[in-house]
């Protein structure tokens, strides 16, 4: 009888040990794929790690390089065209050159069918992603599987590998691939606050300002409690009864290691329940309980969410050194935007930064006054859409922009 009491009593502590476990370790975990694998937000977990990007083999010994711009870039693995056109408009090698470095976040492969039910994604595997790292040594893949309900998780390992691997870059940049970031024109920027102390900076609020997040401010946004709805976030995910509080937009947004150390010690202090919408949870949650409280510094301004604006600022490229005559001639000019939709239009990522990179290399761009600015002046023809051979945009060629309503333009999706 006693042995039967003893083995009850056994039983019931592992029971109740489970229990217990389980519950603290869901508090900060995710389900990362169909397998129903529960993984914890404070503990990493990486398969392919260039641990040595921002460092450089010097006198047989690794040392850390000079990084202004830390670039984390959001895609899947499914979207090897456009991590190559962006490494084809910008290489490591010049990013190097210019003390920018860049990272791609990345997740597993899956091997379920669900995975190639885009035509884009078929013939994707963990081989082919191991060759991308071998060859280009520019992606972080972590060990869940590539899932929009795994974005969080993919944006929390980014800027942990950033504070863990890169903790002496100056700023960061957190942004998607499919979003056009003017990163040359970054790096003008710090170079003008670090060279220049009066000097006129882009951001107003940008000099010695690090306990930041820079970005296009969202504001009163309604938590979505429609299942039906791709952002749909359930009550016991995430209790807040209406509103988010104030984050930014996932386009682009760019912090400091300090801020990103901040948003990190607030995982490892508190209980967060998780949830999808990567930005609303990290820029907003997680910012929010940060001591002292980590504010948004809003640069909506220099967002626009139009592609055609991107077309304005290119436009005259093929023409920029003709142009260009003294200091005291219309343009050339730097694009009054730092980020924007590429809409899969791989060749305005290539124009986009070699205009960039002229105006960066030869520092003789201008900028335009909110006179001329192109949010009141752009508009854009059929003679200004880029072309080529291997691309064709049928959707957006016959795309119309209004002259002096930035409100009333229209693109065809």
């Amino acid at each position: 009888m006693k042995r039967i009491h003893l083995l009850a009593v056994f039983i019931l502590f592992w029971v109740l040990f489970f229990l217990v476990s389980n519950s603290i370790l869901t508090k900060n975990s995710i389900s990362v794929g169909s397998n129903k694998t529960i993984l914890n937000l404070r503990k990493i977990p990486y398969i392919l790690n260039n641990h040595l990007l921002c460092s450089t083999l010097k006198n047989r010994t690794y040392q850390k390089d000079t990084v202004k711009v830390l670039q984390l870039i959001t895609s899947h693995a499914g979207d090897v065209h456009f991590r190559n056109q962006i490494r084809n408009s910008i290489s490591n090698e010049e990013l190097t050159r210019i003390n920018v470095r860049r990272m791609f976040l990345l997740a597993k492969v899956s091997d379920e069918k669900t995975f190639h039910h885009r035509s884009k994604y078929k013939g994707i595997s963990e081989a082919k992603v191991q060759l991308e790292y071998d060859k280009y040594g520019d992606v972080l893949v972590g060990d869940f599987y590539e899932s929009y309900q795994n974005l969080t998780y993919k944006h929390v390992m980014g800027i942990t590998w950033a504070a863990q691997f890169c903790s002496h870059a100056k700023y960061v940049v957190k942004q998607d691939d499919d979003v056009i970031f003017d990163v040359y024109q970054l790096v003008h920027i710090i170079n003008e606050q670090e060279h220049m102390e009066n000097s006129k900076l882009l951001f107003p609020d940008f000099k010695n300002e690090e306990n930041a997040i820079f970005g296009k401010l969202l504001d009163k946004q309604t938590i979505i409690r429609d299942p039906k709805s791709k952002w749909y976030v359930p009550a016991n995910k995430f209790k807040r009864k209406i509103l988010y509080p104030p984050f930014v937009s996932g386009w682009a947004y760019i912090t400091t290691i300090p801020v990103i150390n901040s948003l990190l010690q607030v995982l490892s202090r508190d209980s967060i329940g998780y949830f999808e919408i990567d930005d609303a949870f990290v820029t907003g949650v997680l910012r929010e309980k940060t001591i002292p409280k980590v504010k948004i510094v809003d640069i909506s301004k220099y967002f626009t969410v139009f592609k055609g604006h991107l077309h304005c600022c290119v436009a005259t490229t093929r023409n920029l050194m003709a142009i260009h005559k003294d200091k005291h001639s219309v343009g050339p000019f730097w694009c009054d935007f730092l980020i924007g939709p590429s809409i899969e239009d791989l060749s305005l990522i290539d124009v986009f930064h070699k205009h960039a990179q002229f105006c960066y290399t030869t520092n003789t761009c201008v900028r335009r006054s909110s006179e001329v600015s192109l949010k009141n002046t752009c508009v854009v023809t059929d003679a200004m859409m880029i072309s080529t051979k291997n691309y064709t945009n049928s959707n957006t060629e016959r795309e119309s922009v209004i002259k002096g309503s930035s409100n009333i333009i229209r693109i065809l999706n």
